[in-house]
């Protein structure tokens, strides 16, 4: 397989790209009806809760990163979306908000029920949290949609209603999940039929019906209205600790990214509770190694700190700005060597860091933790400093990782939370105006493996990041979120504007995917390209696997093999090229003239520019 793109079009501004041909085709449908890239995207990704329903459903959670770039004299939202871009500069501005559409546990949930160590069950009831989807999109078409909400689930009512191929990613699943066990054999059978093992077409009725009811009542009506009182009867069937006021209270959350200056560049992704510092903590290292404090490059640059940083962390709408990463920002310039990108490069210090960052994710991440604290890499965080509790208990950070200085990818049991399939889609869109980057996700493969039969909606197994240890920042309790892997990424130039905007699945690795695709935009390479690059991740994907195993496809180069097996006390795992585990990426470059978009081989999608 190959990557997917899009031709540049002369004077197009409109991109899309995602992992399904099917959900593209109804992004570029939204963008022909006159619609923004925010359309474009809550279509695209209504499609995917049909034709993929291994990956997401309106039964999970949603995380969007959204830039909007209008005139200086605009009003404070801006115009809606037109066919050409505000021109950069001075006469232009931009701003980002972060839609968190993450789920938290029922109100009365009781974790004494399921014990007082380990996690919460992977699968099955216990591990259902109020999905965040449809309050996500209502505040994304509110803010920023141009079209009628009932024109967006069109073409998704379609796709469940009359049936959709079944994809090489789905029958993936599909087989796996039968093959694990009784409970997955049953919820396929239940799912796709007791012909499920030679079907090519598939379809969901109920969730068309769903749909329907959603696109006449709108998104509230998951949480207040009719399909709310459908959920719920079918939630307290198989958990009755859910409540109406669970789906009732439910709310997103907005604020701001969390972000990193890279080589004159600005990375924007999510904050706590999600992952998206793995990847910042990663730039962070790789400018400090291209850039050693205090040194002149190849090109005489380099110097002091407080110069246009490699990789100066902190909070902000544009990044750059706000509290730094407590030492760990590096000096450095707009620019740094190409040698500093090279696979080899790349590699040398992939194991260590993204290891440390995982021990974090997996042991103190949470909703309230401090997100300079975990920009920083001084190893305060989990260390048994008071001063470093993630939320301000000092007994919950002591708790998470022993003293004495050993660091947290030593210290965390291997197991710590179940591996994930990566069951996410990620979607990319702009239209000169506005660009998106939209991840949702089910987190394993069917998420909980809980199908509502009469609504046809599966629910997310997210609670399964919960943990049980009544002293750790992770414990599962009413109206809290757990941890996360989703992370939204998008990319600023010096003046504000997008730049790149990425978004894949791949569970506990998306931080090091995101990091393969943006260290190759940066040292000149395409968007099909990045998407297409033999890739490899670090950490837990197998139930043997420690922090520090690492998988690799087949054709990764040489040199970074080298380094890879230098850093890890393991041998590297191999699996075969473009496997679909390895996370379905979508990208678009805004760089040019025109938007050049991606999509990933790995997945069953396409692109579009126009």
């Amino acid at each position: 397989m190959t990557a997917q793109t899009a031709a540049p079009t002369v004077g197009a501004v409109r991109a899309i790209a995602t992992p399904h041909t099917l959900a593209t085709e109804a992004g570029r449908q939204a963008f022909a009806d006159g619609g923004s890239a925010v359309d474009a995207a809550i279509a695209a990704d209504a499609v995917l809760t049909v034709v993929y329903p291994h990956n997401t459903a309106i039964g999970g959670d949603l995380i969007a990163l959204v830039a909007r770039t209008a005139a200086a004299d605009a009003g404070a939202d801006g115009d809606p979306p037109t066919s050409a871009a505000p021109a950069p500069g001075a006469g232009s501005q931009t701003t980002l908000e972060l839609v968190d559409g993450f789920g938290y546990a029922p109100r009365a949930v009781d974790p004494a029920a399921w014990g007082t160590s380990g996690r919460v069950p992977a699968f099955g009831p216990e591990s259902i949290t109020v999905p965040g989807t449809l309050r996500g999109w209502k505040h994304l078409h509110d803010t920023y949609g141009r079209l009628p909400w009932a024109r967006l689930l069109e073409p998704a009512i379609a796709c469940a209603r009359d049936g959709y191929p079944i994809s090489e990613s789905l029958r993936g699943a599909i087989d796996r999940t039968a093959a694990s066990g009784p409970e997955g054999l049953a919820f396929v059978e239940a799912m796709f039929g007791p012909d499920w093992a030679e079907a090519e077409q598939a379809s969901n009725p109920a969730l068309a019906r769903t749909l329907t009811r959603l696109a006449e009542a709108g998104p509230d009506d998951f949480y207040d209205g009719a399909v709310a009182a459908d959920v719920l009867a079918y939630l307290q069937q198989v958990r009755p600790d859910f409540a109406a006021e669970d789906l009732a209270d439910y709310t997103v959350h907005i604020g701001e990214p969390l972000s990193t200056e890279f080589a004159g560049l600005t990375v924007n992704t999510g904050g706590a509770p999600c992952q998206g510092f793995a990847l910042l903590r990663y730039l962070d290292e790789l400018g400090e190694a291209a850039e050693p404090r205090g040194a002149a490059g190849p090109d005489g640059v380099g110097g002091a700190a407080g110069s246009d940083s490699v990789g100066a962390s902190g909070v902000g709408e544009s990044g750059g700005t706000g509290e730094s990463g407590g030492g760990n920002g590096s000096s450095g310039a707009d620019s740094i060597d190409d040698g500093a990108l090279t696979d080899a490069a790349l590699a040398r210090i992939w194991t260590g860091s993204f290891a440390a960052s995982d021990a974090l994710r997996d042991s103190v991440l949470a909703e309230d933790t401090d997100p300079a604290l975990l920009l920083d890499r001084s190893g305060r965080l989990g260390s048994g400093d008071p001063g470093a509790s993630p939320t301000g208990n000092a007994s919950a950070a002591g708790s998470a990782f022993p003293t004495g200085g050993a660091s947290p990818a030593d210290t965390v049991r291997p197991d710590a939370t179940p591996p994930a399939d990566g069951d996410t889609v990620g979607i990319a869109a702009s239209d000169g105006e506005v660009s998106i980057s939209l991840i949702q996700s089910l987190y394993s493969a069917f998420g909980s493996r809980c199908l509502d039969p009469h609504t046809g909606i599966v629910f997310q197994n997210r609670g399964s990041m919960f943990s049980l240890d009544p002293d750790s920042p992770q414990l599962v309790r009413g109206r809290t979120r757990p941890a996360h892997t989703l992370m939204p990424v998008i990319v600023t130039d010096p003046t504000g504007r997008p730049a790149l905007v990425q978004a894949t699945m791949g569970g506990k690795a998306q931080a090091q995917i995101h990091a393969r695709l943006f260290t190759h935009l940066v040292r000149g390479g395409t968007a099909a390209e990045a998407v297409a690059l033999p890739r490899w991740v670090t950490g837990v994907r197998h139930p043997d696997d420690t922090p520090q195993s690492v998988h690799a496809e087949e054709d990764v180069p040489a040199e970074a093999v080298a380094e890879l097996e230098r850093s890890s006390p393991e041998p590297v795992q191999w699996t075969a090229p473009r496997t679909d585990w390895m996370g379905h990426a979508n990208v678009i470059d805004l760089r040019g003239e025109t938007p050049e978009a991606a999509s990933d081989p790995r997945a069953d999608g396409s692109a579009w520019v126009g």
